[in-house]
């Protein structure tokens, strides 16, 4: 199990930040073609600011969330990864609509 300090290197990580980049990426062209589910707009939405990029802001903060789970390091494999910014994007997507 990774450290806090251990954790807090990561986001000062260049490999391990172009990894949460690529796995957002792969989330977001994933809602492009997901079709007609309830919230598509939305998360088109969401998919807009990703790709967009104009800050580091949605990766930062996916980074961070994913750093709190205790079961993911700098060795965590692209795979696990790629699950947790999946899950975690649809719960920020969920937080965007309930509250408008």
């Amino acid at each position: 199990m990774a450290t806090y300090l251990d954790r807090h290197a990561l986001l000062a990580d260049s490999n391990f930040d172009k990894r949460i980049q690529i796995a957002m990426m792969v989330s977001a062209f994933a809602i492009i073609n997901e079709g007609a589910v309830p919230g598509h707009v939305r998360r088109m939405q969401w998919v807009q600011r990703v790709v967009r990029d104009a800050v580091k802001t949605p990766r930062r903060l996916i980074a961070l969330m994913i750093l709190l789970d205790p079961a993911i390091d700098g060795t965590s494999s692209d795979l696990t990864l790629q699950a947790r910014v999946d899950s975690l994007i649809s719960e920020f997507i969920t937080i965007e609509l309930e509250n408008g």
